[in-house]
């Protein structure tokens, strides 16, 4: 169900409820399987209502990535700002990532399905959100190398590596994770960036 929409003004309400529906059906169906009447069905509106709004479904698969995505980036924003501590709040952002990834169902299958990669509007969309992550990651290094927490001798090359390593994490995390084991293999991700595996 989508939390908050990017939709602010009222008078698109009905916008906002279409694309709710439609993250539903994508959802349950996936992109490939689901249809406009399956939306209009679940939004208890003619199909004509949805075209009104929405050239394609591929136009309303993009409305509900780009709405998980803002719902995503809100809710890092708004539980990191409480963390002043840096580790933590690196901690904090793999956490929530792998968590809400499995949640915003639709979101995670147009970063990583083969199938939607061919579509070019998902392209722009990988792109945006790589980009996004890759600053994020690298903001936080920044700052602890500001505040000497950090010692990191390339931040760009350790920000990729962090992403790339995310990414790998992903797939075993997301369909085959428990609590503990989520909380674990974060914990040795984040061991080897804070402390290194060699022995001094």
């Amino acid at each position: 169900m989508v939390e908050k929409s990017i939709y602010m003004n009222k008078s698109d309400a009905r916008k906002e409820n279409l694309v709710t529906a439609a993250q539903k059906c994508f959802s349950k169906f996936g992109f490939q399987k689901s249809t406009m009447n399956d939306i209009a069905r679940e939004a208890r509106k003619g199909k004509s209502s949805l075209y009104y709004y929405f050239k394609s479904k591929e136009e309303i698969f993009e409305a509900v990535v780009k709405t998980e995505a803002e719902i995503f980036k809100t809710e890092v924003k708004k539980t990191l700002n409480q963390e002043s501590d840096l580790k933590t709040r690196v901690r904090l952002y793999f956490t929530i990532r792998m968590k809400r990834f499995k949640e915003l169902v639709n979101l995670y299958a147009a970063m990583r399905s083969n199938y939607l990669k061919n579509q070019d509007f998902i392209e722009k969309i990988r792109e945006t959100y790589d980009r996004e992550e890759l600053e994020f990651i690298q903001s936080m290094l920044e700052e602890g190398v500001e505040k000497n927490e950090f010692k990191v001798k390339s931040i760009t090359d350790t920000s990729y590596a962090l992403a790339s390593a995310l990414k790998g994490l992903e797939f075993p995390l997301v369909f085959n994770p428990t609590e503990q084991k989520l909380n674990e293999r974060i914990d040795a991700l984040l061991n080897i960036l804070f402390y290194g595996i060699v022995k001094k």
